[in-house]
């Protein structure tokens, strides 16, 4: 695709903005607009952002929901007279946890 020169007119203080984001990831401020407005005209950047965002919230809400599973078997057996067998635990915690390997395992 060959490229034929175009201007633009954008506020000053808007130019500078690029001009340092630019300037921030190493690309001239002419390629950073350039990229952006690519990008912007074909919105796949943005939705990926926006879906990896949901995929980190779904994860952290994921994590919560063991972190608390977790800490309400510690509590009940941290207050029972008859410990967990080490092998029981291990396997409680892979199966709620869905950890691929137990504490102290090598990996």
């Amino acid at each position: 695709m060959g490229m034929k020169r175009q201007t633009i007119h954008m506020d000053p203080e808007i130019w500078d903005e690029a001009k340092s984001q630019a300037k921030r990831v190493s690309m001239t401020t002419a390629e950073y607009v350039r990229q952006a407005t690519l990008e912007k005209l074909d919105g796949s950047s943005n939705q990926r952002v926006m879906q990896e965002v949901e995929n980190l919230r779904q994860t952290v809400e994921e994590l919560r929901n063991d972190l608390a599973e977790s800490t309400r078997a510690i509590l009940i057996l941290a207050g029972s007279k008859k410990p967990l067998p080490k092998d029981k635990a291990e396997a409680w915690v892979k199966e709620n946890l869905q950890l691929r390997r137990t504490v102290g395992e090598e990996g």
